[in-house]
């Protein structure tokens, strides 16, 4: 409820594996993509039609988009913490290595 102003209609917002409509730059035949956080909260900061009511509202503005900054760097750690496995970062564990010797 902090934003009551930009959101009138209480709009729901970004969610996990939310995906819309392929794109024109879309890889290859996709029909449907997976839209990140920060894809989607870059689209509610972009200019429509010669004005965006979330970018005129001066220091309300400038609250909106560091706590956008805040969730959009808490769900990268967040994925980062619950997909280890994915990520293989045994893979790095020379890179690790290689550092400690230079110690």
């Amino acid at each position: 409820m902090a934003y009551p102003i930009f959101f009138p209609y209480g709009e729901p917002g970004w969610q996990p594996n939310w995906r819309c409509e392929s794109y024109q730059g879309a890889q290859g035949n996709q029909s449907r993509v997976n839209v990140t956080m920060l894809q989607y909260k870059s689209a509610l900061t972009s200019l429509i039609d010669d004005f965006n009511l979330i970018i005129t509202e001066g220091k309300l503005t400038q609250q909106w988009i560091v706590d956008s900054y805040l969730q959009v760097e808490e769900n990268n750690r967040n994925f980062i913490r619950t997909h280890q496995q994915q990520l293989r970062t045994e893979l790095y564990q020379g890179l690790a290595d290689r550092n400690s010797s230079f110690q």
